[in-house]
């Protein structure tokens, strides 16, 4: 998973966790991952706050790293998400969710 928020108008404003919550199922479901990894510029403090939020767990820092060909050599944050934890975090909370709506209806 890359994260990027190309225009600064659409910076700071709960849309890089928004965005990441609503691909974590695709990975999980539509690709079947068993594990979901994730690599940020240890610098960048947007990206690594995003996945942390999100429910990612810091693995460690991966040091001269060439994360993608775009990019530059760097120290890289590695963020790993399992399907364990993507179950506990989201699947069964939009089980309960849709629960409370039939409920509800």
């Amino acid at each position: 998973m890359h994260l990027h928020l190309w225009s600064n108008e659409h910076r700071r404003n709960g849309l890089g966790p928004h965005l990441v919550k609503q691909s974590i199922p695709l990975f999980f479901e539509q690709f079947e991952l068993q594990d979901l990894y994730c690599q940020t510029y240890s610098k960048n403090l947007a990206p690594n706050k995003t996945l942390e939020r999100v429910g990612f767990e810091f693995v460690s820092i991966e040091p001269k790293t060439i994360p993608g060909w775009i990019n530059f050599e760097q120290d890289v944050n590695l963020w790993h998400m399992s399907r364990d934890r993507y179950n506990r975090l989201y699947k069964n909370k939009n089980e309960d969710n849709n629960k409370e709506d039939n409920n509800n209806n």
